[in-house]
């Protein structure tokens, strides 16, 4: 199974629903050996591996709201075909950790913690003040380029988008030279995409998309399968669907120089963790809920 994150995250609880959850820590080393006729024994360790075993478990009998939800995550999932992520439940702290570098014109970045108080943000080793930090509370996408681009009729003018998991609908962009703020208009002037997204060039100039749906179950998509597909034109990810676990956003007052080595210290901070193996059958989670208590052993590997 590939260790690529599907943008999946594992649903906070809601109506009732109470998650226990646990983690260990074990260490686990894979040896190689052989023992030829001669009695010289080879031994040959391929790797030490830190693993963390996650266990979440129903503590009270699941709601048709809550088992709604688990069961949308679970077919999201496709059972075991697919990763997803979650948050470590007790807070930590986090030393050094990486923000990113700087290129001289963005001012925005991402860092994959939640519920997060900083010690100190450094830019290039200094200390500074000067950013705010926010939760990303609403799935969205963010285009990887801010340039210019020309749309052409019948070849790269329709951007096919799902929100929220609903059916794929289609916009149409006229043909001719378009900024990401020229996207963003013609977007948001669409009825059918306003209803349930809205679209800006608030994040340092890129074109983002983003659901109204508040939490992690809203969700942003990109097909790029529709005739005539605008999506590699726009540089949008079309891979998977875009879902919110409240990372971190760190919005800096001025872009960081070029080269710059951007790093924090966080303090209370739950860090965000990839899980590559759960179930494949529901049955248990709902049999398991009438009498109180369920647990998933999971196989999972951190993300930074």
């Amino acid at each position: 199974m590939s260790e690529t994150a599907s943008g999946l995250y594992f649903p906070d609880a809601a109506d009732g629903w109470q998650l226990q959850w646990d983690t260990k820590q074990p260490v686990t080393f894979n040896t190689q050996t052989a023992e030829p006729d001669s009695g010289r024994v080879i031994r040959r360790e391929r790797y030490p591996a830190t693993g963390i075993v996650f266990v979440a478990g129903t503590v009270k009998p699941l709601t048709p709201a809550s088992g709604q939800i688990l069961r949308d995550f679970f077919i999201a999932c496709r059972g075991r075909s697919r990763n997803f992520y979650f948050f470590l439940i007790n807070p930590g702290q986090y030393i050094g950790i990486s923000i990113g570098t700087g290129n001289g014109s963005d001012k925005n970045f991402v860092i994959p913690y939640r519920a997060v108080t900083f010690a100190t943000v450094y830019d290039n080793g200094s200390s500074t003040s000067a950013y705010t930090a926010a939760p990303i509370t609403k799935a969205e996408v963010v285009s990887t380029s801010k340039a210019n681009v020309t749309v052409v009729a019948a070849t790269n003018d329709t951007l096919g988008i799902k929100i929220d998991g609903g059916n794929t609908f289609t916009v149409t962009f006229s043909a001719g030279l378009m900024s990401p703020a020229n996207f963003a208009t013609a977007l948001n002037a669409n009825g059918t995409f306003s209803a349930v997204a809205t679209a800006d060039t608030s994040i340092d100039g890129y074109l983002r998309i983003q659901t109204k749906t508040t939490g992690r179950l809203g969700s942003v998509q990109i097909d790029s399968t529709v005739t005539h597909s605008a999506a590699a034109l726009m540089n949008l990810d079309a891979t998977i669907p875009h879902y919110t676990g409240q990372e971190v956003r760190i919005a800096f007052t001025s872009a960081p120089t070029n080269a710059h080595v951007l790093t924090a210290d966080l303090s209370s901070a739950r860090q965000r963790i990839l899980a590559i193996n759960w179930i494949d059958s529901l049955d248990q989670a709902f049999q398991a809920s009438a009498v109180g208590l369920e647990v998933y052993p999971v196989s999972i590997r951190q993300v930074i």
